[in-house]
């Protein structure tokens, strides 16, 4: 659950798209971006794991002060079902 600069997620790309866009790299700075997106993918999961199991409440606003992600704690704190609080300003 990366994202990565497209938009997309890194565990999103197909192996042939990963191929493609590593395809202009020197082969040893393919293997390391290679190994991030790996690394990434576990640190956000881990992230994941951690936000939707707290019994603390997470919310992570973007620079216009939009709810970007809350998890489930904060839906209960707040009152509103999942994804209700997504995009409300702050």
């Amino acid at each position: 659950m990366t994202e990565v600069a497209s938009g997309r997620e890194a565990g999103d790309f197909s192996e042939p798209e990963l191929a493609a866009l590593l395809a202009g790299l020197p082969p040893g700075k393919a293997q390391a971006v290679r190994a991030l997106l790996r690394d990434r993918g576990r640190l956000s999961e881990r992230w994941r794991r951690v936000t939707e199991t707290t019994s603390e409440a997470v919310v992570i606003t973007s620079r216009d002060r939009a709810i970007a992600f809350a998890n489930p704690a904060a839906h209960a704190l707040f009152g509103f079902p999942d994804a209700g609080l997504l995009g409300m300003r702050v």
